[in-house]
């Protein structure tokens, strides 16, 4: 599912040089990040101000974007304005940060180049993963929330992927963040809709899912192992609820629990041996679902 949207948020690269000009970095650029950050906090609920200041937070990054804490900073700011503006806004401001995540990635992909086949020192190792982890927190409990939130309502931004469609990630242990983040965040939705009241046919925001795996072929298997995962368990409540409306009112097909099982073993087959090997729980219980399921319909 991806719904057919005129894109509204700007085009943070392509901001216009009067707009550009009217934001200074400042002699301590991080200072005037933390500056920005500080009149988000400010901000009331809905606020009039939230469009200049986004624009302001887009210049910002755009001009200022030197090192990890600038972008860092700027990804907060707009993680911190999303809680002051509009459901819309806070899909402008999700696209934003993933740009913003760019620019760090670009940045270490600078970094590995320069490191070359020798590859990074110990402190370089060390920063790489402090940086990693403060930026997973953005990724968390903002990017992956805010977009299955705007896929459940048909709104999936443009921004949400990476230039031209491609993998919103440089880096396959950032992508893996937000894939986790996804299944917490489906995890959640199915527990909010038990399954005597309601038969899920698909996984709740298998948009994203779909995205991650098949164009971010490093973590593809990953997203697989999730897919599997949660088909599987969608598989077990149609088989244990039948006839229990689908989100629509409608009946599902008897078929359902069926299909279901046979996509997720159609992710597994699809899978490497070894991380099928290391999770083999999930092949076990999809196989004895399958087995359930088809000696029912041939009795």
């Amino acid at each position: 599912m991806r719904a057919t949207l005129t894109v509204l948020l700007l085009s943070f690269a392509g901001i216009s040089a009067a707009t550009a000009q009217e934001t200074q970095c400042g002699e301590d650029p991080l200072a005037t990040g933390e500056a920005l950050l500080a009149r988000a906090e400010a901000l009331e609920e809905i606020d009039e101000a939230w469009e200049p200041l986004f624009e302001e937070v887009v210049s910002f990054e755009n001009e200022c974007s030197q090192s990890f804490e600038t972008d860092l900073i700027a990804a907060e700011t707009a993680w911190e304005m999303s809680d002051h503006g509009a459901r819309e806004d806070s899909y402008r401001a999700a696209s934003f940060v993933l740009y913003a995540v760019q620019s760090i990635e670009a940045r270490w992909m600078d970094e590995d180049a320069i490191w070359g086949a020798t590859g990074p020192d110990e402190n370089a190792v060390e920063q790489r993963l402090a940086e990693t982890e403060r930026l997973a927190p953005v990724i968390e409990g903002f990017v992956a929330p805010t977009i299955l939130r705007a896929i459940g309502g048909g709104r999936y931004y443009q921004g949400f992927d990476g230039p031209d469609e491609t993998c919103p990630y440089q880096f396959g242990h950032i992508a893996q963040i937000e894939a986790r983040a996804q299944l917490e965040g489906i995890m959640g939705v199915l527990e909010g809709n038990p399954a005597d009241s309601v038969t899920l046919p698909i996984i709740p925001g298998d948009y994203r899912l779909l995205v991650l795996r098949d164009r971010c072929q490093i973590v593809a298997d990953d997203v697989r192992l999730v897919r599997a995962f949660l088909l599987t368990q969608l598989a077990e409540r149609a088989f244990a609820n039948p006839g229990v409306p689908m989100p629509d009112g409608s009946t599902p097909p008897e078929t359902l629990a069926a299909t279901l099982i046979e996509q997720a073993q159609s992710e597994i087959a699809a899978m490497d041996t070894a991380l099928v090997a290391d999770n083999a729980f999930i092949k076990e219980e999809a196989d004895a679902l399958a087995a359930q399921i088809a000696g029912e319909e041939g009795g």
